[in-house]
């Protein structure tokens, strides 16, 4: 079908005056696989390691384990690779849609979440073969089903979200046990291998001249090993498509107050990032989101816009690289505020630079925090 035809058909769609076959989901499923082939791994087949060969796998080779979670996107399985015994998270997003929801009635709806589909899997793959693993979660492939496509990609056992409610929680009732006076916030070196694994994260995608635009606790994945990552590439934007970084796209709570104001200078967009880096560290420092959220959302917003940040000080407990990393982040003027790879100079950077200390002593700290 040419793209002509497709546009055409797409407008009788937006009209309502169109019965035929979805041209956009005809149109999307040509793009996986140009996609795909362009990436060299098709649908239908998952790669375990760069260094191994692709093998065909269907929905039948995994057993199901559990489900770690549902949205709007679809779901999230943990699941066995019965041909391998690899442990993998499964992640179905629909595509084919019922025809009384939004998305089946909306055509706009369909392609934010088709393009947002092809960005995770450009970008997902990319950093696959990249050998960029280590801050972003493998990807190993994924399949189109008859109403879904599924991710294959590396299962990991909790949030930072998760992690620092454990963390307060235990912290809380060993202040009551003991009846002391010691202060409620996060423990300051595996706050600091947090951001120092998020920051490579984000140096990752920028050796693939991408940013990833949503950037919060609930997007950074830890597991028992003590890795750390930043998932959900559903955002993630390719330097070069200044069309796509102008959308303002992200959870609002985190996003940048430039962003939020409507800036669209490129140069300041790649810094968003830091912002909102800034921002999901100083809500696991102090075990709250930084701003008052009991307002209208335009009150929230004007807060994050107009007025003081809430900066880390000497109350808060951390040491001055500590708070001077996660304070520079959170400098409102994208003109001052650092970039990634200014970040990367910082004396906190440069102190939990080693993958393997920084991995056993996060290791320790989530065993010692939250059950399995």
């Amino acid at each position: 079908m040419s793209g002509s035809t497709v546009r055409r058909n797409a407008q009788k769609i937006i009209d309502g005056k169109y019965s035929g076959p979805d041209p956009l989901l005809e149109e999307f499923k040509t793009m996986i696989y140009e996609r795909l082939e362009e990436l060299q791994l098709p649908p239908g087949k998952i790669q375990l390691s760069p260094e191994l060969d692709p093998i065909d796998c269907t929905n039948d080779d995994f057993d199901f384990i559990e489900k770690l979670g549902e949205g709007s996107f679809g779901e999230v399985h943990k699941v066995k690779h019965i041909p391998t015994g690899n442990l993998m998270a499964i992640k179905y997003q629909t595509i084919v849609f019922d025809p009384h929801s939004d998305e089946a009635r909306e055509y706009w709806t369909r392609q934010k979440i088709y393009d947002r589909l092809i960005r995770e899997i450009t970008a997902f793959r990319k950093a696959f073969v990249s050998k960029f693993t280590n801050f972003i979660p493998s990807y190993y492939g994924m399949l189109i089903l008859e109403k879904s496509v599924a991710f294959c990609i590396e299962v990991l056992d909790l949030t930072a979200e998760n992690l620092y409610h454990c963390h307060k929680n235990k912290k809380r009732d060993a202040i009551i046990t003991n009846d002391n006076n010691e202060s409620l916030h996060f423990e300051e070196k595996p706050l600091a291998i947090v951001a120092i694994s998020i920051l490579k994260a984000m140096l990752h995608l920028r050796n693939l001249k991408a940013m990833h635009r949503d950037i919060k606790p609930r997007n950074i994945l830890l597991n028992f090993n003590g890795d750390v990552k930043l998932c959900d590439l559903g955002l993630v934007v390719f330097l070069e498509d200044s069309a796509a970084i102008s959308i303002q796209s992200g959870s609002k709570l985190y996003l940048a107050p430039e962003i939020l104001r409507g800036d669209f200078v490129t140069e300041y967009r790649v810094k968003s990032d830091v912002w909102s880096l800034g921002i999901t560290l100083l809500e696991m420092a102090r075990f709250r989101y930084p701003f008052n959220t009991d307002v209208l959302e335009k009150d929230l917003l004007f807060q994050i816009i107009a007025k003081p940040v809430p900066i880390l000080n000497e109350n808060d407990g951390y040491n001055e690289e500590m708070t001077h990393f996660i304070n520079q982040c959170l400098i409102k003027d994208p003109k001052q505020r650092p970039h990634i790879t200014e970040l990367e100079m910082l004396e906190l950077a440069t102190k939990f630079s080693d993958i393997n200390f920084n991995r056993n002593l996060m290791k320790d700290f989530i065993s010692n925090n939250v059950e399995r």
